[in-house]
C-alpha cells in the first residue's frame, strides 16, 4: 500500500509545480553536465550471433600461435589477446565469440574462466594449456575447438599484431578512455572486480567511437 503523504509535503509539491525551472533550487542536487563516461545503449537490445566457443579453446588457440612465434604470454596478456578477440567478433562480424562473462578488473578486461585455468603460472609466462570439465568423459581435458574462418582469422590476426608487446601495454590499450572497459571502470558504481563489460556496452562504445570519429 501507497504511503500519504504528508500534508506539509504536499503543500512543497503543490508549490514546487508553480515554480519556473529556473527558480528551483538545485544547489544540493547539482546538474550533470559531462555525459562522456555514461554507459549509453546499455539497455537496448542487440542482435548478434551466438558462437558458443569455449573462452578456455580460445585461449589455447591463442597460446599455440604465439609459442609458434616465439612469445611467451602470461596470464595478463592471454586475457587481454582473448578480449580483442571477442570485441571485434562482436563489433566487426556481429558475433558473440562465448557465453563466458567478461568483466572489468583493475588490470583490465578479464574472463575467469581463463584467470583461474592460469593464475598458477603466476606473473610468469603460462607454460600449458588450459583445461576444461568434459561432460562426455567426466574429467578435465586440454579446451580445444574447431574455429569458423572468420575466428580463426581474427585470432591470427592478433596475434600478430601483440605477439610482440607487453602484458602492460595491452593493459593500457584496454584502458584507452571511452573504450568498454573504462566506460564500466569508470561508470560511477563502486569499482570492483566483478563488473560485467556487456555485448550492449561494447557496441554502445564503438557506435560512440565511431560517431566522434
Amino acid at each position: 500500500m501507497a504511503k500519504t503523504l504528508s500534508e506539509k509535503l504536499q503543500r512543497e509539491l503543490r508549490e514546487l509545480e508553480l515554480l519556473a525551472e529556473a527558480d528551483i533550487d538545485l544547489s544540493d542536487i547539482p546538474e550533470t553536465t559531462d555525459w562522456s563516461t555514461a554507459l549509453r545503449g546499455l539497455w537496448v537490445g542487440q542482435e548478434y550471433e551466438n558462437l558458443n566457443y569455449d573462452i578456455r579453446a580460445v585461449a589455447n588457440e591463442i597460446l599455440n600461435r604465439a609459442w609458434k612465434v616465439g612469445a611467451r604470454p602470461t596470464n595478463m596478456w592471454l586475457n587481454k589477446a582473448a578480449w580483442f578477440v571477442y570485441e571485434r567478433m562482436l563489433v566487426e562480424l556481429g558475433k558473440l565469440l562465448t557465453q563466458a562473462r567478461v568483466e572489468a578488473w583493475d588490470h583490465g578486461p578479464v574472463f575467469r574462466e581463463v584467470y583461474g585455468s592460469a593464475k598458477i603460472h603466476g606473473d610468469g609466462p603460462v607454460a600449458n594449456l588450459l583445461e576444461a570439465f568434459s561432460m562426455k568423459t567426466r574429467k578435465m581435458e586440454v579446451a580445444s575447438a574447431q574455429f569458423d574462418n572468420d575466428t580463426s582469422a581474427i585470432i591470427d590476426d592478433v596475434v600478430k599484431r601483440f605477439a610482440s608487446k607487453s602484458a602492460s601495454q595491452l593493459r593500457n590499450i584496454s584502458h584507452i578512455e571511452g573504450s568498454p572497459w573504462y566506460r564500466v571502470w569508470y561508470s560511477g558504481q563502486k569499482t570492483s572486480a566483478g563488473m560485467v563489460i556487456s555485448p550492449n556496452v561494447i557496441l554502445a562504445a564503438s557506435a560512440n567511437k565511431n560517431t566522434d570519429g
